[in-house]
């Protein structure tokens, strides 16, 4: 299994992207990060699930079901 390309080292910026950001949301929130390997979702749907589960308080596996 492999990363996505948004979460690579290679592939991240300097500055914090959205992405990043809510991903630090998400762990400081829930205390661990999503499982994101075996998903083949956008960043975009990434950070929207993730708001998501922050708003409403609970975990993305709720959403992806595993």
């Amino acid at each position: 299994m492999s990363l996505p390309s948004f979460l690579r080292r290679e592939n991240t910026r300097k500055e914090p992207s959205e992405f990043r950001n809510v991903l630090k949301k998400y762990m400081e929130h829930f205390g661990t990060g999503p499982n994101t390997e075996d998903y083949s979702y956008s960043q975009e749907e990434w950070i929207k699930m993730m708001k998501k589960c922050i708003e409403e308080d609970y975990p993305i596996e709720d959403i992806v079901g595993y």
